[in-house]
């Protein structure tokens, strides 16, 4: 009988044990990291025969361990697929906000390039109408605004994501932090995993989810469960170890790059950043400067363009046109050593009468800071803002004692782009030369006519066809008709005499002459900013318009994005797939356990039933003697 009441008593036993278990598991249900328990039992061995007993089947059952649904290789796998889509994702919320800062529409800047375009046409066809001039350096100044005002928006994006990775790596140093203390609770539990493991392996587990969200981490875990990170792969700097985490900061001068601090006060750098948010900001950084690249020389181009044909005009009082635009301006870089913020805003005056580099340097208590320039010599000081000759340099913030900051002179930004002229007077809009066929002339050709920048404009030419068969042209003065150059034509009918480049076009005769003739103070003509209107499609030289070249720019962001997009749906379904596989496997399902619950109060009545049973055999067997 006693046998029967210690095996009834032992099914209890496990199945109080097992309800607990379940019962846990129903109440963690939304706890983050929580993974499912299970009670493993085993059948205890039975008795020997001995001179007074019969030898028996087993002695009851026993929970030999709690386990916990785990499985590192499953857990590896979603750590993996979490980093990966979390990188898409990241990459693809910059690369959405940059394609959205250049989409295409009338009111923007695709709109306003093209009104630019439109009031040069019109000048060309009234170059002497106040109004048309006014109009003209109107659409200049507004397209100059415009693309300063693109070129900011897509800088302030490249700051906000670099704010937001500096944050992300201030967050991963706070995990890499918390999960050296459980660590050092792990260890202090011994190598044997046991079910007081359990909770801090959930609370481990959840903060390196977390830090896959974050970082590009190898996850190694000790037979005590302590576990070691290293950036990437297993061969990649330690992030954690025994003797603690590695301290974190990130600098984005180029790009991203990733500084760390190993306990032992080692240093080591990185731009190998391929997983977690921080991974897809560098990737997205990445997208953002060179779209910024390729944008400063889209404007490069036009003003080039513009440039060279206004330089090559008249103005209204016959003098020769200067640059339309100009794109110089001045880069702020801070110490990598300052200990404060501060924002920097540099405006300049034309024209820029100051050489660089300039030196900024902060004195708490003193006059604040002090601008020098290369020689030592003190320009100016102040606390929020510097006069300097011809530049002004706003400061805010909150700096320190010591900072410094050094401005360079930079050109060929788009953020640096200004109108160079500031009168509808200035405007260039005739050509310094008129090219004009000779009333006899046999042939149907015409002649165009363009010098290379810094070539002084041209005294009274004629160009003559002298033989048309093989395309010898000559270049004469035309007060006596001596020879001043000669050359062929090339196959697309260009060629290059004393400095000016020519082109004939259509068919010429032997014999056919073209007259070059200075333009004089007021002249009606606008040929040259019909020239540059006509920028806004294809060149001459086969090369792309400025519309065209803006129009390819945005067409390959949006292709970018596309791009993108695709592979944050492919990350994304690998991360579903990983993670259904990790909750198949420890997510706790409440229908399941309902149901355990059922089966397990069942197999405790049955064990109740069976001790009651017995006590009354025995009971019944006490009566007897």
């Amino acid at each position: 009988m006693s046998d029967m009441i210690h095996i009834a008593r032992s099914g209890i036993i496990a199945a109080r044990t097992a309800l607990a278990v379940t019962s846990e598991n129903v109440a963690n249900v939304g706890t983050e990291g929580y993974r499912r328990r299970d009670v493993a039992s085993v059948s205890n061995a039975g008795g020997q025969t001995t001179p007074t007993t019969q030898p028996t089947g087993g002695q009851g059952v026993s929970v030999s361990e709690v386990r916990r649904a785990f499985d590192q290789l499953v857990a590896q796998r979603l750590w993996t697929a979490t980093s990966a889509q979390s990188a898409s994702a990241a990459h693809r919320q910059v690369a959405d906000s940059l394609e959205t800062r250049f989409t295409p529409g009338e009111n923007g800047l695709d709109g306003t390039m093209r009104d630019f375009f439109d009031s040069l046409s019109r000048l060309a066809a009234s170059p002497a109408d106040r109004t048309t001039r006014a109009s003209a350096l109107h659409g200049a100044q507004t397209l100059a605004t415009e693309i300063v005002a693109t070129a900011q928006g897509a800088a302030q994006l490249r700051a906000d994501t670099v704010a937001q990775a500096q944050m992300t790596t201030a967050e991963a140093q706070g995990i890499l932090q918390d999960l050296h203390v459980l660590n050092e609770r792990l260890a202090h539990l011994g190598q044997s995993e046991t079910i007081g493991h359990h909770p801090l392996a959930d609370q481990r587990d959840a903060l390196l989810q977390r830090a896959a969200q974050l970082l590009p981490a190898s996850v190694e875990l000790g037979a005590d469960g302590r576990a070691t990170l290293r950036l990437g792969s297993e061969a990649g700097p330690v992030l954690l170890d025994g003797t603690g985490p590695t301290r974190l900061h990130v600098s984005a001068e180029d790009q991203l790059t990733l500084h760390m601090t190993a306990p032992d006060g080692s240093r080591r750098d990185t731009r190998m950043l391929t997983g977690g948010r921080l991974g897809g900001l560098a990737m997205g950084l990445g997208a953002l400067d060179m779209a910024a690249q390729e944008f400063d020389k889209l404007a490069r181009d036009m003003v080039a363009g513009l440039n060279q044909l206004h330089r090559q005009g008249t103005d209204v009082l016959g003098q020769p046109g200067g640059d339309l635009f100009t794109m110089d301006g001045w880069q702020a870089k801070p110490a990598a050593a300052n200990a404060g913020k501060v924002q920097v805003q540099v405006d300049m005056a034309r024209p820029q009468p100051l050489n660089g580099p300039l030196e900024l340097v902060y004195d708490a208590g003193g006059p604040g800071w002090t601008a020098r320039d290369a020689g030592g010599t003190v320009l100016a000081t102040g606390h929020d803002r510097l006069v300097l000759p011809g530049v002004t340099v706003d400061l805010a913030g909150a700096p320190r004692n010591g900072d410094r900051i050094v401005l360079e002179q930079v050109t060929g930004r788009a953020i640096d782009l200004r109108l160079a002229i500031g009168d509808a007077d200035e405007l260039a809009a005739a050509a310094d030369v008129l090219v004009a066929p000779a009333l006899g002339n046999a042939g149907a050709a015409s002649l165009q006519l363009s010098r290379d920048a810094g070539e002084p404009s041209p005294d009274a030419l004629d160009v003559v066809i002298a033989d048309a068969t093989v395309g010898l042209v000559e270049l004469r003065n035309p007060s006596d008709d001596s020879l001043v150059a000669t050359g062929t034509l090339a196959g697309d009918g260009r060629v290059t005499l004393a400095g000016l480049n020519l082109q004939l076009q259509g068919v010429g005769q032997t014999g056919d002459r073209f007259t070059l003739r200075p333009t004089a103070a007021g002249s009606g003509n606008g040929a040259t900013a019909q020239a540059m209107a006509d920028l806004r499609s294809a060149r001459g030289d086969g090369g792309y318009g400025v519309l065209d070249s803006l129009s390819n720019f945005q067409a390959d962001l949006g292709t970018r994005a596309a791009a993108v997009q695709r592979a944050d749906d492919t990350a994304q379904a690998r991360l579903d797939s990983a993670a259904a596989e990790d909750a198949a496997l420890g997510a706790v399902n409440l229908d399941a356990e309902a149901a355990r619950m059922v089966e397990l109060q069942q197999a405790y009545q049955a064990s109740a039933q069976a001790m009651s049973i017995a006590r009354s055999l025995f009971d019944t067997l006490l009566r007897m003697i």
